[in-house]
């Protein structure tokens, strides 16, 4: 793959059906399958509707999708600034180390300077060491002080009174 063939576009309301497979894609890869119940619907919803909740860009290598970004943006009441949180990024396995993830990830920085962001955070799986050299090789540095946790809406426990 040649990086002139590689182009990153931001996703639009035709690219749902993409995204969910995309998505499909990265639950495979993680061994996590069964916990995908997003739909199309949804993504349109979330991703394109009144108040978006998400967005995405999609990278080709000509005219062949072979990756995708979800993210969106957060605020630090510390710093007083927006930044950029990179839900899920996933690049075919047959285009990996080809340049499309950092392809992606210029893409992302783009937008986020656009935006006025000070930081792009994400997190990684512990397990997947070919990620976290590829985003320590962008000056990635892990965030020692903090533990990421997870409330579902769904626990009686949030709601105990």
């Amino acid at each position: 793959m040649n990086d002139n063939r590689i182009s990153i576009r931001q996703a639009s309301p035709e690219d749902a059906g993409l995204i969910l497979t995309f998505i499909r894609k990265l639950a495979a890869f993680e061994k996590r399958s069964n916990e995908v119940t997003n739909d199309e619907t949804t993504i349109g919803k979330q991703f394109f509707g009144a108040s978006p909740a998400a967005r995405a860009v999609i990278a080709f290598d000509e005219d062949q999708p072979v990756g995708f970004a979800i993210y969106f943006f957060t605020f630090s009441s510390f710093q007083g600034s927006v930044g950029m949180y990179v839900e899920d990024i996933f690049v075919d396995e047959s285009c990996r180390g080809k340049g499309v993830g950092g392809a992606i990830m210029n893409r992302l920085a783009a937008l986020a300077e656009v935006q006025g962001c000070k930081r792009i955070e994400l997190s990684v799986l512990k397990w997947n060491k070919k990620a976290i050299r590829f985003y320590k090789s962008l000056g990635a540095k892990i965030e020692e002080r903090w533990d990421h946790y997870c409330i579902s809406i769904d626990d009686p426990a949030l709601f105990a009174e």
